[in-house]
């Protein structure tokens, strides 16, 4: 019985934790909407610039996550799970849909710097970028990197240490380096 009172005691620090991390992302940034019954782990990062926006919706954010859009983008996550130290970037837009589950440090940013001109430095070049869709009921597994302009399309799965460089079509097995299909669910 004392066992039962003390798990939730510290069930419910651990969900009054959350709502106050919650709570100072939202008013660190007007850009930031958190909504719903989402969570949001210890020592995770959430910036948005001013003229960027993210939305979290029913979303559980693990661990050592960041989560930043800057120079316009925008990010929505929307009833899914993001793991372990997982960095997620946009200057352009990112959307992850219903009932993703995307794993430990995944790498998802949807742009690269432009590095065409050697006389100049690759910090002053710029960057390309590229809208990232992932469709709803897709896996991504531990150590994934999802780079510009995919789109990964629904109930997909992307198996570990993938890199992805193509899109990715419904109900299929992706895997390597570069990203190529092995199977359809």
């Amino acid at each position: 019985m004392i066992k039962k009172i003390v798990r939730k005691i510290f069930n419910l620090k651990d969900i009054l934790s959350s709502k106050t991390r919650i709570f100072l992302s939202v008013i660190q940034s007007n850009n930031v909407k958190i909504t719903g019954n989402s969570t949001i782990e210890k020592n995770v990062t959430i910036q948005a610039s001013n003229n960027s926006r993210i939305i979290i919706e029913n979303s559980y954010i693990s661990f050592g996550t960041l989560i930043k859009a800057d120079s316009g983008g925008t990010i929505l996550i929307k009833n899914s799970f993001i793991g372990r130290n997982c960095i997620i970037v946009a200057i352009d837009k990112i959307e992850i849909h219903e009932n993703c589950a995307i794993a430990e440090m995944v790498v998802i940013r949807d742009q690269d710097h432009i590095h065409d001109l050697s006389d100049k430095l690759i910090e002053n070049q710029g960057f390309n970028s590229a809208p990232i869709i992932i469709n709803s009921n897709v896996w991504i597994a531990a150590k994934v990197t999802v780079l510009k302009g995919i789109t990964i399309k629904k109930n997909a799965v992307v198996g570990a240490h993938c890199l992805v460089t193509k899109n990715i079509e419904e109900s299929s097995v992706h895997v390597g380096i570069p990203n190529r299909e092995i199977k359809k669910r």
